[in-house]
């Protein structure tokens, strides 16, 4: 793993529930997604979603400072760990990931 943080559904709740400005990605834009409980569906739609391959791409244009919190979920985990290194060997260095991704945050439900 990366030295991007690991959380959990109630971490990913407080967050929302900060008045800090985060951005949130869901790596599996594009992919067909399974139902999921209807707490964790609701963060979901808050979530930008965008494609692995398009995560570095999207900071660069959007130009996210690199101090902004970045949290990433995907189905698994696997991917939201390797695109956390990827923005962290660019420099940024608030990064999360959902442990276990989507199937992680079912499992605490």
């Amino acid at each position: 793993m990366s030295d991007a943080m690991e959380i959990g559904l109630f971490q990913l709740e407080n967050l929302f529930s900060s008045p800090n400005t985060f951005l949130f990605i869901d790596l599996r834009a594009g992919r067909p997604l399974a139902s999921v409980h209807l707490s964790i569906d609701r963060l979901l739609k808050k979530a930008q979603p965008i494609p692995v391959a398009q995560v570095k791409q999207f900071v660069g244009e959007q130009k996210i400072p690199h101090e902004k919190p970045i949290v990433l979920v995907c189905g698994e985990g696997k991917d939201s760990e390797s695109v956390a290194r990827d923005l962290i060997r660019a420099g940024f260095d608030q990064i999360y990931v959902v442990a276990g991704g989507v199937k992680g945050l079912e499992s605490e439900v």
